[in-house]
Formats: structure tokens, C-alpha cells, sequence
């Protein structure tokens, strides 16, 4: 009897009548579910393509692991962290780095203006493993010189810098240390560079150790330890690892300490257009009821003519479900297909 059912579904939810206004309806129906299915994946994988591309910077512009010296002071003691993260497998490479903050100015302007940023200190730049640099036409960034400085392209736009011209820095402002002390100092701005994740390149320059240790006056110490390891996933069994290895008196964190409120607000955020977008799911549930409803009251004559003929509620019921079933069927497989 199934068969029956099915059979007269189809000859309903497909009527030869042109007249039939249950065939309208019900291809009203089927696109409304098409639509709701094809902007849900639709939405979905834009979201995840963006996480993505937006983690993949992340993972290659800030560490991974970090380790530094406890409540912000300066790490002592660099060569102890490199040489425990020799005995980690997990550890692709890692390198000390100085940061400061910084206020930078072009002198342009009649009135100076600050505007303020991070200065980092690095060897080999172009060649560097800790960040992938690149200019804005893609190619390598060059190797910075003496009292040369490598700006991110936002902040020498902000700036209205470009290269060759003269900057002034003024850095660790208020900072009175043994091993670091306020200063300020005329840069030539060597390049501009790009890594396409704004927040660091508005606010991010380099300089060379040697220029950073010349304006800071600093010894031996670093600001941490920037750490690379092969998955990212695994920062926190690395965390552990280095915390049990060093002891007391260092400061290990990762980027998830760094990041994770951003990568948090994108998964609420996806959540939140979820929720949003399954609203047009239910609205097209209502449009298969409206039109289940407009064939029931389009086809009473057929209806007691079954009825005549033996047919039980329960049945004609299910003649009605299955066309229902089919509207969301077909909508869902064209959604689908549409969304992918």
C-alpha cells in the first residue's frame, strides 16, 4: 500500500493540471528550502575559509610558544630557554627577540605628531623564520642596516613614509632598567612590508639587533624567546613541556593565550548567522504547510473519491506527509547542490 501512497503523492505535488495552484505552491516551497540549505553552506564555508586564512597568519607572524621573564621583566637567561628547547621534539626552531614600544614620527607635519607602535629586533630579516615578511608587490624584504628600520605598510601610510626618508623613534619611554633604558633615535625607513593581517602591520617595525641594542643600550637579555613548533595545535603540550623543564622564574604562554579572544568572537560570530539563517529553514517549513494545506483544499473531491474507494485516514495522511517529505527532499538536494 506504500506504493499507492507515493504514487498519488507524486500525481499531487505534480499536477498536469496548468490551473493547479498546489503545483505553484509546492515549487515555491522547494525553492524556499533550496534557498535556506544553499545560504546555510554558503555562509558556513566563508566563515571557516576566513578562520583559516586568518589562523594561517596568525600562526606565521606571532610565536607559537613564548617564553619570557615573570610580570613583564627582561629574560635573564635566553641561552637556558634555547637549550631546553633543544630537548623537545615538538620545537622546530627558536630564536630570543627584543620588543619595545614605540612612538614614531615622520616630522612632516608643522605640528608633530606620535603615533604609537611595536619596534622588534631581529637578525636577518629577509631570511627570518620567525615572520614571513613580504613588500607589497610580493617579493623578499631587504636585509636592514644600521639606523635603517622596515615599517608595516598601515603604519607608513599613517605616517605618510615611504622609503629613504628620515623617522623619528622614540622608545621605552618612562623605562629606567640596568639592562634598558629610554631613548630616542633618527631612523632611515628602509622598506615597507605586508603580511595581510592588518592589525600587525599597522602597528609592527623592525630594526636590526645591532640598531635596537645601539638605541637601548641592552646586554645580553631578550623580551622573550619566540618559540616555532611543527603542529600549532600542540602549543599547550609544549607549554607544559618547557614550564616543567625551566622552572620557576619564566613566563611560557602561547598564541592561544594571545589570539584566543579573537578566534572566540569569529566562532560566536558563526554561531550567531547559524541561528540567523536556520530562521529561513523554519520560514520555508512554513511555505511546504502552506502549501500541504492549499492541495488538501484543492483536492477534496479527489480525497472523498479515495475515500470511496477504501482508502483509511491514516492513509490518505501519509499521502499528504509524503509530499511533504518530497518538497524538502528536493529542496535540500537542490540547496545542496547549489550551495557546494
Amino acid at each position: 500500500m506504500a506504493y499507492f501512497e507515493t504514487f498519488i503523492s507524486r500525481r499531487y505535488l505534480f499536477s498536469r493540471d496548468k490551473r493547479a495552484l498546489a503545483s505553484v505552491s509546492s515549487a515555491i516551497a522547494v525553492a524556499g528550502v533550496a534557498v535556506g540549505v544553499a545560504a546555510l553552506i554558503i555562509v558556513n564555508g566563508v566563515m571557516d575559509g576566513a578562520r583559516k586564512d586568518l589562523f594561517g597568519k596568525i600562526v606565521e607572524i606571532y610565536p607559537h610558544v613564548q617564553v619570557s621573564g615573570p610580570y613583564g621583566r627582561d629574560l635573564e637567561e635566553p641561552g637556558k630557554v634555547l637549550a631546553a628547547t633543544k630537548e623537545i621534539d615538538e620545537i622546530v626552531f627558536a630564536e630570543p627577540v627584543v620588543r619595545s614600544v614605540a612612538l614614531f614620527s615622520s616630522g612632516k607635519e608643522a605640528v608633530i605628531e606620535m603615533v604609537p607602535g611595536i619596534l622588534i629586533g631581529t637578525s636577518e630579516i629577509g631570511r627570518s623564520r620567525l615572520y614571513n615578511l613580504r613588500t607589497p608587490s610580493g617579493g623578499p624584504v631587504a636585509e636592514l642596516g644600521e639606523r635603517e628600520v622596515l615599517l608595516g605598510k598601515p603604519l607608513a601610510q599613517e605616517l605618510d613614509a615611504e622609503p629613504g626618508d628620515g623617522l623619528l623613534v622614540l622608545t621605552d619611554f618612562g623605562v629606567q632598567s640596568a639592562n634598558r633604558r629610554g631613548s630616542s633615535a633618527r631612523l632611515l625607513v628602509a622598506g615597507i612590508f605586508e603580511t595581510g593581517y592588518h592589525e600587525f602591520d599597522a602597528a609592527t617595525a623592525f630594526v636590526s639587533g645591532a640598531t635596537l641594542a645601539m638605541i637601548f643600550g641592552q646586554g645580553e637579555s631578550a623580551d622573550y624567546v619566540h618559540i616555532k613548533i611543527r603542529d600549532p595545535f600542540a602549543a599547550r603540550a609544549v607549554q607544559r613541556k618547557l614550564e616543567l623543564s625551566l622552572g620557576a622564574g619564566f613566563l611560557v604562554t602561547t598564541w592561544e593565550d594571545s589570539n584566543g579572544a579573537f578566534f572566540q568572537s569569529l566562532t560566536v560570530q558563526k554561531t550567531a548567522l547559524f541561528l540567523i539563517l536556520m530562521l529561513i529553514i523554519i520560514v520555508a517549513g512554513f511555505n511546504i504547510v502552506g502549501s500541504l494545506i492549499l492541495m488538501v483544499i484543492e483536492k477534496t473531491r479527489e480525497i472523498g473519491i479515495l475515500k470511496a474507494m477504501g482508502c483509511s485516514n491514516p492513509m490518505i495522511l501519509r499521502t499528504f506527509l509524503y509530499s511533504g517529505l518530497l518538497i524538502g527532499a528536493a529542496g535540500t538536494l537542490l540547496g545542496l547542490l547549489v550551495g557546494l
